[in-house]
């Protein structure tokens, strides 16, 4: 059985609560290939973690969520980002 989008906040938010990280961790469910991220984050935000089956078409909206000072290690394709893939099931 899938688990729901909902579920799986449910579930990342319990983890990042369980280890103290609630405080430092905004999840939300959101379309970001469709909606892109909120204005309200835009230059804010130190990481940002995808659970997308092509997290590549988020790049664009993710990174300028990203603040200027922000690490860029892993590699995709055209851009340097890093993104890190969740699975809520293993």
């Amino acid at each position: 059985m899938e688990a729901s989008y909902m579920e799986v906040e449910g579930y990342v938010r319990a983890d990042f609560e369980r280890n103290g990280l609630s405080s430092l961790i905004t999840v939300s469910v959101r379309d970001i290939q469709g909606e892109g991220f909120p204005e309200e984050h835009e230059g804010r935000v130190d990481a940002v973690f995808l659970d997308l089956p092509q997290p590549w078409l988020a790049v664009p909206s993710a990174s300028k969520c990203l603040k200027p000072d922000a690490v860029l290690t892993k590699r995709t394709y055209f851009l340097s980002v890093w993104l890190c893939m969740l699975d809520p099931t293993s």
